[in-house]
This record gives structure tokens, C-alpha cells and sequence, in this order.
């Protein structure tokens, strides 16, 4: 008798769970779709503690002149300490008020933690962090050196982890903040010629992806997370790789690039996918067959996106 109540209640629970999740899966989508015609309402970023990594040069410095703007105090870290005093000086013209320098080699987990002690005792508890610090080796899987391997998965990825351990705790304790991955489309599917930059980028997504969802299990909603996933942005990175049919996917500028992941993060948006093609991309994926994968992959040029990489050329 008892086993029989049991049993019932559970099929009750199952039914009922089921419609809720049926009635809210229509809601949402209808949502959604609201949504992607009317205007979102954006935060107020004005004195927030912004943490920037590689923000000497790029999109990194290009992000932190539109906080500048906003009235945001800026925390700037890179390895290389005169493109980030140059940042910290168009920052200041842009309207900064507070902008701090921080030299951080983000491959190293002691001086990732060193920086982030030296800021919180400086400056204070960060409340957007954005993790765009991030390196490419542009060689084939076979002839990347073993160190610029590990460097790759150091800068990419597991500074991502070391840079929350020192932040996130004051998120938390105050259920407030925001947590950026600046990630890559290749992130989200494997590129001929990027094995150990793909690998870095799926690493950096599964992350962040689960950080956000054990924010959301311990009730922490006041702390975001946005993850940005664009296509080869010209910053002199990726310097030499095409793009097949650039109108479809075309090779991003970094002030269009910066504006629209700033908006992201203002909007609170979880994930951001540049150019708009590529969720079309996505969305096929995991439904098409390997082998029609492959014609795809071909004929969007996967293949040879790399074929004339030359990377940004250090100055001497």
C-alpha cells in the first residue's frame, strides 16, 4: 500500500514538474522574442571597480576606454607595462577619474594571486572582472613546442580560474558583481590549425559555464556572468587568416567588438556570439552528421583559416 502511494506521488510530481517546465519553456521563448526587438534596459556601471585583463592593447583597451566613459573605476592589468600606461592615459582622457596599473603576468598563478592581494588592498574589492588576457601560437597541434603549449592553456584558461578564486569570494559575500570571459568561436567548435588555442577557449566557456550555474544553485543571482564568443577580431592577433566569404562571416573591428561586448555586459547578456551568422552555425552542430560537418566546414573555409597566419609582429 505504502509502495503504491509512493509510486503515485511520483508520477504526480513528474506530471506536474513537466507542465511547469512546459509552461515556462513557452513563456521564455516568447520572451525571448519580445526581447530581441525592444530596447533592454542597461546597468549603471558608474563607480564600479572594473578589473580588465590584457588591457595594454586590443579589445582589452578598447573595453576600458568605454568604461572610462561610463564612469567606471578601472583596474588594469597586462604583462606589458607601457601599452598599459598608455591605456591609463587614454583612459584619463576619456573621463576616468581612478585608473590603476597593475604589470601581472597572467601565466603565473603566484603573481596572479600576488596582483590581486596588492589590489584589494589598494584599490578594493573588484566587482566586474573581465578575463580578456589571451595568447595564440597559430602552429599546427604537431609543431607547437610543448611550452607555448602549456603557455597557451596557462593564459587562456587557467588564469580564468585563479583571477575568480581572488575575487569572486567578495562577489559573493555580497551577492554582487559580474564575471566576463572574453572566449572565442573557437570555443564553441574545433579549427583546423588553433588545437591548443580551441582547446584553451572550450576550457575557458566549460568554466565559466559552470561557475555561473553553481552561482545560480547557491541562490548568488546578484552575480552575473557573460561569455563572449566573436569570430577573428583585427587586432593584429590573428594577423594573416581570411575569412571565405567575409559578408557572411566577417573578420571583426575591435571598436565594433568592444562596443558590443561592453553592451553585453550592461544588458547583463550571458552569452554574446559575433557576427550574428555564426548562431546559425552553432545551432547545427550538434544535429548535422560528421561527415556533412566536414563539406561545411569546407565550404565556410575551416580549413584554411590559418593557411597565412602570421600573428601580431613584436616591436623591437
Amino acid at each position: 500500500m505504502v509502495g503504491g502511494l509512493e509510486e503515485n506521488r511520483v508520477k504526480m510530481n513528474f506530471f506536474l514538474e513537466t507542465v511547469k517546465v512546459l509552461l515556462l519553456t513557452i513563456y521564455l521563448i516568447f520572451e525571448s522574442i519580445i526581447l530581441w526587438f525592444l530596447p533592454s534596459r542597461r546597468k549603471n556601471v558608474a563607480g564600479e571597480l572594473v578589473l580588465i585583463t590584457g588591457a595594454g592593447s586590443g579589445i582589452g583597451r578598447l573595453m576600458a576606454l568605454e568604461f572610462a566613459r561610463l564612469g567606471s573605476t578601472l583596474v588594469l592589468w597586462d604583462i606589458n607595462q607601457e601599452g598599459n600606461k598608455e591605456t591609463s592615459r587614454l583612459a584619463k582622457e576619456k573621463g576616468a577619474v581612478r585608473v590603476h596599473t597593475y604589470t601581472c603576468d597572467c601565466s603565473k598563478k603566484e603573481e596572479v594571486y600576488r596582483v590581486a592581494d596588492q589590489v584589494k588592498k589598494e584599490v578594493g574589492d573588484i566587482t566586474i572582472l573581465i578575463n580578456n588576457a589571451g595568447i595564440v601560437t597559430g602552429k599546427k597541434f604537431i609543431d607547437s613546442p610543448d611550452s607555448l603549449v602549456e603557455k597557451t592553456m596557462q593564459v587562456n584558461v587557467m588564469a580564468h580560474f585563479w583571477t575568480y578564486k581572488a575575487f569572486l569570494p567578495a562577489m559573493m559575500a555580497s551577492n554582487h558583481g559580474h564575471l566576463v570571459s572574453i572566449a572565442s568561436s573557437a570555443g564553441l567548435i574545433g579549427v583546423n590549425g588553433l588545437a591548443d588555442y580551441c582547446a584553451s577557449k572550450f576550457a575557458a566557456i566549460g568554466f565559466a559555464e559552470s561557475v555561473g550555474l553553481e552561482l545560480l544553485a547557491l541562490d548568488k543571482t546578484g552575480v552575473k556572468t557573460t561569455i563572449v564568443c566573436p569570430y577573428f577580431i583585427n587586432t593584429g592577433m590573428f594577423d594573416g587568416c581570411n575569412s571565405k566569404w567575409p559578408r557572411f562571416m566577417p573578420i571583426l573591428e575591435p571598436e565594433y567588438a568592444s562596443k558590443k561586448i561592453v553592451d553585453a555586459i550592461l544588458k547583463e547578456q550571458v552569452y554574446l556570439v559575433m557576427p550574428r551568422s555564426l548562431y546559425f552555425i552553432f545551432a547545427f552542430k550538434n544535429i548535422m552528421s560528421a561527415k556533412l560537418g566536414v563539406v561545411l566546414g569546407d565550404y565556410f573555409g575551416a580549413f584554411h583559416f590559418m593557411d597565412h597566419f602570421k600573428g601580431r609582429v613584436k616591436k623591437d
